[in-house]
This record gives structure tokens, sequence and C-alpha cells, in this order.
């Protein structure tokens, strides 16, 4: 009987999340519009790009992106964390890719080292409407997959409400656990 019960509650915060983040994408005649999901526009941008959590299993924290130079095309940006107290600086390419062939904007990048064969995919599955906010998809070569939260510096102490619960929801339907990488004093970092 509480298995039941649990079930049903489970059903239930689905049911309450998916319709809050559809109903914040209705358009002005009551249909929904939802965002063109771009991630050459998450990465247009002078602002530190931070992990907020992860789903993978990692001993790093602090993880940023500090975009250097982006195209139509391909992105090059560092990619910055603590692993463990060293500090790691790689300067990284990301080509941008079209998941679906309708679709007008880039969902994806190809992540490299310049110069050296790809070592991930890494997609938007949700965006904020004001793009601070994105929930990725990382595919290693490997074939192994984990969730990320990122945000723009100048959201950093409020996330964006909907991109949170996104993000949880997707740990939760994926049944991965997820940890905090950002805290305070990463801000040390790209300085």
């Amino acid at each position: 009987m509480f298995q039941i019960q649990r079930m049903a509650e489970e059903r239930l915060w689905f049911i309450f999340l998916w319709t809050s983040i559809l109903a914040t994408q209705a358009g002005p005649a009551g249909r929904n519009y939802f965002n063109a999901l771009d991630i050459r526009k998450f990465y247009r941008t002078r602002h530190p790009i931070w992990c907020l959590q992860t789903t993978e299993r990692t001993q790093y924290t602090c993880k940023v992106d500090v975009t250097r130079i982006i195209t139509r095309d391909y992105v090059i940006f560092s990619r910055l964390y603590y692993w463990y107290i060293a500090k790691v600086n790689n300067t990284l390419e990301g080509v941008f890719q079209t998941g679906e062939k309708k679709a007008t904007n880039p969902d994806r990048m190809m992540v490299h080292f310049p110069k050296i064969m790809f070592t991930e995919t890494e997609q938007v599955q949700y965006e904020s409407t004001d793009s601070h906010c994105g929930v990725f998809l990382i595919s290693s070569i490997a074939g192994t997959k984990h969730l990320e939260l990122r945000v723009w510096n100048v959201s950093v102490h409020r996330v964006d409400r909907k991109c949170l619960a996104y993000f949880h929801f997707m740990a939760h339907k994926t049944r991965q656990l997820y940890k905090v990488l950002y805290n305070n004093t990463c801000q040390r970092i790209i300085q």
C-alpha cells in the first residue's frame, strides 16, 4: 500500500513540475512556445559559466568555463577547476552542432582539446528564458553520461528556479545523485 502511495506521489510531482514548466512557456494566445535551445547563445557571454551541480562522480570542484573566442561554428574557452587542491586550466574548443534537422540553432557542441580528437558531447537540455542557466547532458566518448547545472556568473547566487527544478527532476528521473561543485571560495579561481 505504501509503495502504491509513493508511486502516486511521484507521478503527481512529475505532473506538477512538467505542468509548471509548460505553463511558463505559454504565448499570448495560450499556445506553448518552447525556447529554442541554443548553446551558442549560452556561451556568447563575457561572464564566467559555472557548473553549480553535477551528477558526475568526480573529485573536482569549482568548475568554470570562460569564453575566449566565439564564432558561428565554434567556441574556444578555458575550463578551470580544482582537482583536489591543484588548479587545472585547460583550453578547449567546442564545435557547434544542430541535433535535429529542423532545428535552426545548435543545441550541442563537440568538445575537444585543440587539434586533438573529440572527448565529449555537451548538449543543452533546458535553458532559462534569459539564457543565464542551463541543464546540460554530457556524453563522453567512453559512453558515460551525466548532467550538469550551469549558470552565468551574474546568476550564481540567484539561480532560475525552473532551471534548478528541471536539473533536480532529471537527476531524479535518471536515478543519479548530484554533487554541488560551487561554493563562495570558487570565485578565486578566475582572479
